[in-house]
């Protein structure tokens, strides 16, 4: 349900004195989210209205955590204070929170360069340093098992896919097999069960990421799923988005650039074995987006597109598997 069949005006003016409201509009709220709300007074300042979803005392401590980020002058996008000093802000039965809308590019991840992987590798470097600062006992969940892929729910399932969707499955499916077996293989549980645990970002996407004119990061938004993991595990997103619909752009340089810049920033830089584990969660991360895109959670498998798309993917997956076999990797250890 929108947040425009309220009086959205009166609201903001009542709570926190904004006034002079000249326009309200609905912004993109990405996959399966609310939309967000641009709202534009006469004086040409501009906020955003999101609202916020899943359980309430796990985003009361994400805001938390955001004020605490920006109290260290991390470039995160804050929350503002309502006239009461509240950040939560009820809006019928919806839980918002209201922020400055702030000015700057979002990179589409097609036009991503590696310059961008090496800031965001930065800014990633401060935020953990950050956030292992912080008490997570207890704190939304702990750290996960690799994630068992079982495709025999799927090859049960072969026969009702698209005709189109199921040769192209055929193609690929030894190499995926392959993947498989070398995750199982690689994936040491019992060494990524052993590495510290904090409270990660695990959805830094390039598109919640403004830029300025210079392409350094300027504001960063939508930390609805922190949440406590290997810190590894963060530098999946960046690179991988979880939604075939926006497409992937996988390149090896891109990880590299973000492990670089992360090497420069933070003060506890990446072990060597945390090092090669990224790679498994790469391909970790290539099987878990394969197996959900066949399951059908991403979009309608007749459509035309969803085939298209599925063929790019594959194609990315195997120049990973082909950059990992050539140890274009091994320069990690930097």
């Amino acid at each position: 349900m929108t947040l425009l069949k309220y009086d959205i005006k009166k609201i903001l003016k009542e709570k926190y004195s904004i006034n002079n409201i000249i326009e309200i509009t609905e912004l993109n709220g990405g996959a399966n989210r609310p939309k967000p709300l641009l709202i534009i007074t006469k004086s040409k300042r501009k906020y955003k209205l999101t609202r916020l979803m899943g359980n309430k005392n796990d985003y009361v401590k994400i805001i938390k955590i955001i004020n605490y980020l920006s109290e260290n002058k991390l470039n995160i996008v804050s929350i503002l204070r309502q006239i009461d000093e509240q950040q939560l802000i009820k809006i019928g039965s919806y839980n918002c929170i209201l922020q400055n809308f702030i000015e700057g590019n979002i990179i589409l991840r097609s036009k991503a360069k590696s310059w961008h992987f090496y800031e965001i590798g930065k800014f990633l470097g401060k935020a953990h340093d950050l956030l292992a600062n912080l008490n997570t006992n207890r704190i939304f969940r702990s750290s996960r098992e690799a994630i068992n892929y079982r495709f025999n729910d799927f090859y049960i399932l072969f026969d009702s896919l698209p005709i189109k969707i199921r040769k192209c499955v055929s193609k690929y499916s030894n190499f995926i097999q392959n993947q498989i077996s070398l995750l199982q293989k690689n994936f040491n549980q019992d060494i990524y069960n052993k590495l510290p645990n904090q409270l990660c970002f695990y959805d830094l996407n390039i598109g919640n990421i403004v830029w300025n004119k210079k392409n350094k990061i300027i504001g960063v938004f939508d930390f609805d799923r922190i949440t406590n993991l290997a810190r590894i595990e963060d530098f999946r997103a960046p690179v991988l988005n979880n939604n075939p619909k926006r497409g992937f752009t996988y390149n090896y340089k891109f990880i590299k650039y973000l492990i670089k810049g992360y090497q420069v920033e933070s003060k506890k830089i990446l072990t060597n074995t945390e090092i090669n584990l990224i790679k498994e969660v790469f391909r970790q991360a290539f099987l878990y987006l394969f197996y959900y895109y066949l399951k059908g959670k991403y979009f309608d498998l007749n459509n035309y597109k969803s085939y298209r798309l599925l063929k790019l993917f594959l194609k990315d997956f195997k120049k990973f598997n082909s950059d990992v076999n050539v140890c274009k990797f091994n320069y990690y250890n930097l």
